[in-house]
């Protein structure tokens, strides 16, 4: 016996949706926002002490956390960068110097030796040697002395802020020898 087919225009109470529940919602956990009579009044008070000693009235911004999943934001002088391919690096240079300029402290400084840098790009010592020769010729980086490497704070620094000013600032005439200039195009005719 056949089936008789069913019609998608049934009875009324087939076409009416059930509404979804709505359930409340949870508590706020968000802090309340902070008094305004309250902060006036801790201003004031703030301000009377200085009057009273003296003083200089500094304000930090309040510092925030970074949005970057290693916590660290790196920025980099975007001419060199986007010329970078004019330099002639080779690929362990190149390498060596996106390394180096993500893991500098905060005075330029990678704490390493060729060994451990080798054994972390998987290459001969030799190489890195020839990498780093080729950096210090560019003044992309340079050896300060045994295990201690300087990146040069004019390519790649931490977040700009008072201490990168700082560290150009203590670097002065390093800096001025050690200048990162650009490559020029090579002119062809023939």
């Amino acid at each position: 016996m056949a089936q008789a087919r069913r019609s998608s225009a049934g009875p009324a109470h087939n076409l009416v949706r059930q509404r979804p529940r709505l359930v409340p919602l949870p508590p706020s956990t968000a802090p309340a926002a902070p008094d305004p009579a309250r902060q006036t009044a801790f201003l004031l008070k703030s301000l009377e002490k200085i009057a009273e000693r003296g003083g200089i009235i500094q304000a930090d911004p309040v510092p925030r956390a970074y949005a970057f999943p290693s916590k660290r934001h790196i920025t980099f002088d975007a001419d060199i960068h986007d010329n970078l391919w004019r330099f002639g690096l080779t690929p362990i240079a190149s390498a060596l110097l996106g390394h180096m300029a993500a893991g500098h402290d905060k005075d330029g400084v990678l704490v390493t030796t060729q060994s451990a840098l080798a054994q972390h790009f998987e290459c001969h010592h030799t190489r890195i040697n020839r990498a780093f020769k080729l950096l210090d010729r560019h003044n992309f980086a340079w050896k300060e002395r045994q295990g201690r490497y300087q990146i040069n704070p004019q390519y790649a620094y931490r977040w700009g802020s008072r201490k990168h000013r700082a560290l150009i600032e203590r670097m002065g005439t390093t800096l001025k020898t050690r200048t990162i200039a650009i490559p020029k195009p090579e002119t062809r005719t023939r």
